[in-house]
């Protein structure tokens, strides 16, 4: 307890604050900040050291991949040069197939003009190989040549010639990265040392650091503690007036136990004042929230100031009637009773504050879903005894995980305070905005009125969002989808909630940056989505799934060399459904998890019958990250394969290319364990998402799949894009992968792939998906190429 004291006006000055002391000085905050420059240097060189070894490895790797590249395509296509060659001269071919050959082979040296440019020797390997084509196609124009005669002889020496250029320009290009490799090895070395004295340096720099703030730590202690004493020194000093009135002393107390009990500030001011009065005749305090020097009969005022932020709270003021005198030390004992008010208020504010953070956003200060909850239902409740109608917006960002993944989290926090901000300036004044979770924001409008009103709402949302927000100096065009909901005081607050959420999902299926209103369609394709869904549970348990398997063709036998399983629903009263119908929806309830699984033991099934017929088929089945990510996937796959007697090398496992970016680390370590068992791998799409070499690189596969979309174009009789066909079969065969071309639905098409090399195809050209019987009948029968139709 506070003591009673009366102050000696002989006593020392008050000592400085000592908490004061225990604080950094200018001098100690600039011996730290150096310290840690220091560091910030010594790393800095450590990464720039690092980074510049990582950026020539980098491009010693792709010059490596360029040469194996080189290698593997202009080898190949002097090789197929010389056998169309050799066919045309023994009249097995016309000379339109030499012409091509060629013109394959001047595609490929494309890769060697740049460096030509400046190394004179690939130039002039270059132009040998070019002066032979243009000798074979000179020879080939003139017409087929007898054998052993002269033009036939030199014809044979002109595609040697070629062959032999070819080689000495990879020959050359190996030996340029040779040098490169014992350059980077020089690297290397001087990085390791630069690292190793650096890692030197930032250990003393580490021990300094510490050492220094032992100093600076114990002389602050000591200083305080000098002044702490000093501070006790002159309050023990103080105390000379023992003549203490009891009625200070019970109201000290009253003030202690007050606060002590965590009594409201309001209570605490009330049961001081009213024991002043009881104690004090003729002494009355006042709590003011201001000051208030105009009262005639003020005496003094002590100043209530918050602890933390030294805020002026209000003043305690005291009042005497005409002939009464204070007690000693009074004025002492208000400035307590001051502060220990505060305290009180203090502790109000700081309850009043956890309540606001429980109920309001933490980043934009908006309401949260709880305190929203509370909000609608009493915005109902008014609704139904007013007879009026309330309206619910339903806001999601566009493209928001984009941009938070491109440009971090910090960036998509200031995008969520400028869209709060937006939401807050363009709805009325008694409308609620609230953040529900990430991007999800609300908008409630009570007496809603029309809907010209609430359109007219959302749509100056979005005209506030068509000005550009800065980020990191990016400007970035923000959108929004809106659903709308109306309700009165018969809704629930989830009805309403759901109805504007399933708006808000209708207006991003229909396209971005536009609003939608709840209505009966939505509500009727609610509930078919709900059929649906419930349907759909029924068939995983009463086996309304099947498995049918589409074939895969070797590109020059058109021999089936494998089948990839496709899953089919057969919905009673309904017919077949395709995938593209449920498996969206199943991954949203999480039905996605069984199918696989259904699909994954089908396949394993389907090929133990399906090498009986052709032993060296393989059957491929789509796994997603989800499956990878899961600790007892590669054991569960395992069990199968031993419990149905499979060899493991006759499973395929097909991830796509978006699949290998969710969690590329987990996933490369299930894949491995895979390949571990005999498992083989493809990698599906590619060229759809991010197209990273890194994961050819890194992610062990045996099967690369270019997707349809640049097979099947809309030209009939074409590929849709050659180029990028060509190379990414010259890419999968630069790392060793197996290229099969998918969507093939064409004899162009076909052919085409033939000539750029793609070892496997699949498409409704050559076979549609087919349940497990036609597929095996198909097998044993094989496919007759006279059948096939010119397009599909």
């Amino acid at each position: 307890m506070i003591r009673n004291d009366a102050v000696d006006p002989g006593s020392p000055p008050a000592a400085p604050d000592a908490v004061e002391d225990l604080r950094l000085t200018r001098s100690q905050y600039l011996l730290l900040g150096l310290m840690l420059l220091l560091v910030g240097v010594i790393g800095l060189l450590m990464t720039r050291a690092s980074r510049d070894v990582a950026d020539r490895s980098l491009a010693l790797a792709y010059e490596l991949q360029d040469v194996l590249g080189d290698r593997s395509s202009l080898e190949r296509q002097i090789v197929k040069l010389d056998e169309d060659v050799e066919a045309w001269r023994a009249g097995e071919a016309d000379a339109a197939s030499v012409e091509l050959s060629a013109a394959l082979v001047e595609r490929q040296l494309r890769t060697a003009l740049d460096e030509a440019a400046v190394d004179p020797r690939l130039a002039e390997q270059v132009e040998v190989i070019r002066a032979s084509l243009d000798g074979i196609r000179e020879i080939a124009s003139i017409g087929r040549p007898p054998r052993s005669s002269p033009t036939d002889e030199a014809l044979q020496a002109l595609v040697d010639d070629a062959m032999s250029a070819s080689r000495q320009i990879l020959s050359d290009r190996e030996i340029r990265n040779v040098e490169l490799v014992l350059d980077l090895e020089d690297d290397v070395d001087a990085a390791q040392k630069v690292v190793v004295v650096a890692a030197a340096l930032t250990l003393v720099l580490i021990v300094l650091l510490v050492v220094l703030m032992w100093w600076i730590h114990r002389t602050n202690y000591r200083n305080a503690s000098e002044h702490l004493t000093q501070e006790q020194q002159r309050y023990l000093g103080a105390r000379a007036d023992k003549d203490r009135a009891e009625a200070l002393a019970l109201i000290q107390t009253e003030i202690l136990e007050l606060v002590a009990t965590d009594r409201p500030a309001r209570e605490v001011f009330d049961r001081i004042k009213h024991r002043t009065a009881e104690h004090l005749p003729g002494i009355e305090l006042q709590f003011c929230v201001g000051a208030d020097p105009s009262n005639p009969l003020r005496a003094g005022a002590a100043p209530m100031v918050a602890r933390e932020s030294n805020m002026v709270l209000g003043e305690l003021e005291w009042t005497c009637e005409n002939g009464v005198a204070p007690p000693a030390d009074f004025e002492l004992i208000l400035a307590f009773a001051a502060g220990l008010g505060a305290l009180a208020v203090d502790r109000h504010e700081a309850a009043e504050a956890m309540v606001f953070q429980a109920t309001h956003d933490s980043l934009t200060g908006l309401p949260n879903r709880s305190l929203l909850t509370t909000t609608v239902e009493q915005a109902l409740a008014r609704s139904k005894t007013k007879n009026t109608q309330v309206a619910l917006l339903f806001l999601d960002l566009d493209r928001f995980k984009v941009i938070n993944d491109t440009f971090g989290h910090d960036a998509g926090d200031q995008i969520l305070m400028h869209f709060s901000r937006c939401l807050m300036s363009s709805v009325r004044a008694a409308d609620t905005v609230a953040r529900l979770a990430g991007d999800e924001f609300v908008v409630l409008m009570e007496d809603a009125g029309e809907l010209e009103q609430v359109e007219q709402t959302a749509r100056r949302i979005q005209a506030a969002l068509e000005a550009p927000v800065d980020v990191d100096g990016v400007p970035i065009q923000l959108a929004a989808c809106i659903g709308i909901a109306h309700g009165d005081g018969d809704m629930t607050v989830d009805e309403l909630l759901r109805n504007a959420d399933l708006a808000m999902y209708r207006a991003k299926k229909n396209g971005r940056d536009r609003f939608e209103f709840f209505d009966e369609d939505l509500r009727d394709w609610t509930e078919r989505r709900t059929d649906m869904e419930l349907a759909l549970r029924a068939a995983i348990d009463h086996g309304e799934l099947e498995a049918h398997f589409q074939p895969l063709f070797d590109t020059e036998s058109l021999r089936i060399v494998a089948f990839e399983s496709l899953v089919r629903w057969n919905r009673p009263g309904v017919g077949m459904v395709s995938p593209g119908e449920f498996i969206e929806l199943a991954e949203e309830v999480g039905f996605v998890d069984r199918i696989d699984r259904f699909m994954l033991r089908a396949a394993i099934e389907a090929v133990t019958e399906l090498r009986a017929i052709t032993p060296t088929v393989v059957v491929g089945v789509n796994v997603s990250a989800r499956d990878l990510s899961h600790p007892d996937f590669v054991e569960d796959v395992e069990a199968l394969l031993r419990s149905t007697g499979t060899q493991p090398s006759a499973l395929v496992l097909e991830i796509t290319e978006t699949t290998m970016v969710e969690d590329a680390e987990l996933i490369a370590e299930g894949l491995e364990r895979l390949r571990a068992i005999g498992v083989q791998i493809a990698i599906d799409d590619f060229g759809t998402g991010y197209s990273s070499l890194r994961y050819l690189r890194d992610l062990p596969a045996d099967h690369l799949k270019v997707d349809q979309a640049f097979v099947s174009g809309s030209y009939d009789s074409e590929l849709a894009d050659p180029q990028i066909v060509a190379s990414v079969i010259d890419l999968g065969h630069a790392v060793g992968l197996e290229v099969i071309a998918e969507g093939v639905e064409t004899t162009a098409q076909l052919e085409a792939l033939k000539i750029l090399g793609a070892d496997v195809v699949q498409g409704f050209l050559l076979s549609r998906p087919l349940n497990l019987e036609n597929a095996k009948s198909l097998l044993q029968t094989g496919l007759d190429p006279s059948d096939l139709r010119a397009s599909v």
